[in-house]
């Protein structure tokens, strides 16, 4: 994750603020994939974010419909 961040959603699940949005690599700007922040401050512009990692296939390979299927952001493409 580095480069071409885009589509960013923010959350509060139970205690915790989530981010979620789409990043390419910095070598590989469109090979785009699904990342989430999260911090557990109670306001979402204070405390620390932190890079929870990847969202979607525990492989790093498919295409890119294949990787967002089933995601809130498939479903939102109704």
């Amino acid at each position: 994750m580095g480069h071409h961040i885009w589509a960013p959603e923010l959350h509060k699940i139970g205690r915790k603020w989530y981010i979620y949005f789409a990043a390419g690599e910095a070598e590989n700007i469109w090979n785009i994939r699904m990342w989430v922040l999260s911090n557990d401050s109670e306001d979402p512009m204070q405390g620390e974010w932190v890079e929870e990692g990847m969202i979607g296939h525990v492989r790093n390979e498919g295409s890119y419909d294949d990787h967002w299927k089933g995601s809130g952001f498939d479903r939102a493409r109704i």
